[in-house]
């Protein structure tokens, strides 16, 4: 059998590069079922006065200076009008700050028509809810929120920060994340996702590791184990497209749908990817 020629090959594997990237993209678009994070635009946003406003590109920061409160100090506002959110949602972002001696923290105020009164989450947890302390180079953030209802519906986040030690705190790539970590009828949490998607991680890249090591020097030997694992891979990289489709029919989350993507695009790269190469060299012999 004759292999395809190299053009043909490249040509394939970019376009199949180019699917693999618009299709994760369109099932994590906010407004594509199920929810998902949407970056906030400066024109979305009320900047509190004592805040300043840093613009790279497309990109903005909010940058504000303390030199010891008592007060959480107020960064922004947005406004949320109409929005249809699940049990969860969150103020998510990147942070960076120098301050003085003393614990702070990142807060945010929801202001809801079905809460009795206000809703604060802050950041006084570990991880990405880590509090304020020292120095730090650009880190992610979240502020996540749990209602009681799907009917809840955010007017209104207030973001502050408290620095009592005074210092400089700077956010940027802002985002309003519908469905944090928190969906009914999800086939797996967000933590969960997290946690998987780094064992799958591993655990695909140690295999195709191995079968690349083998497949150089032992290649006689490799080959009944390297069509065996691309079968493998473009069998289980289908059921998780099929999946996929089935998670965007029944409303999934948006990590869940994200890590099926992620997952089928990767299963079906790494099978044709090593499937064509071993294919070409035993047409050779």
């Amino acid at each position: 059998m004759n292999s395809p020629p190299p053009r043909f090959k490249r040509a394939h594997l970019v376009l199949g590069a180019v699917a693999g990237i618009l299709l994760i993209h369109a099932v994590s678009r906010p407004d594509s079922v199920g929810g998902g994070a949407r970056l906030l635009r400066i024109s979305e946003i009320k900047v509190a006065e004592a805040a300043v406003v840093g613009q790279v590109g497309g990109s903005f920061s909010l940058k504000i200076e303390s030199a010891g409160t008592r007060e959480p100090m107020r960064i922004f506002d947005l406004e949320v009008p109409g929005a249809s959110v699940s049990r969860s949602y969150a103020l998510a972002g990147e942070i960076r700050y120098r301050t003085r001696p003393g614990e702070g923290y990142l807060e945010a105020w929801s202001v809801a028509p079905a809460l009795e009164g206000r809703a604060v989450s802050r950041t006084q947890g570990t991880g990405l809810m880590a509090p304020i302390q020292g120095d730090s180079a650009w880190r992610p953030f979240v502020l996540p929120f749990v209602t009681g209802a799907e009917s809840d519906q955010p007017l209104k986040l207030e973001c502050n920060v408290m620095l009592p030690g005074g210092g400089t705190v700077e956010v940027r790539n802002l985002k309003f994340v519908e469905g944090w970590g928190a969906w009914e009828g999800a086939w797996f949490s967000l933590e969960a996702n997290g946690i998987g998607g780094a064992v799958f991680g591993v655990v695909i890249g140690l295999w195709a590791t191995l079968l690349a090591i083998s497949r150089g020097l032992w290649p006689a030997r490799a080959g009944g184990v390297v069509l065996m694992s691309c079968g493998l891979w473009l069998l289980l990289g289908a059921i998780c497209l099929a999946a996929l489709f089935c998670s965007c029919l029944v409303g999934q989350p948006w990590w869940v749908r994200q890590q099926l993507a992620l997952c089928a695009v990767l299963l079906i790269a790494l099978g044709l990817g090593f499937l064509y190469p071993w294919r070409s060299q035993s047409s050779t012999v």
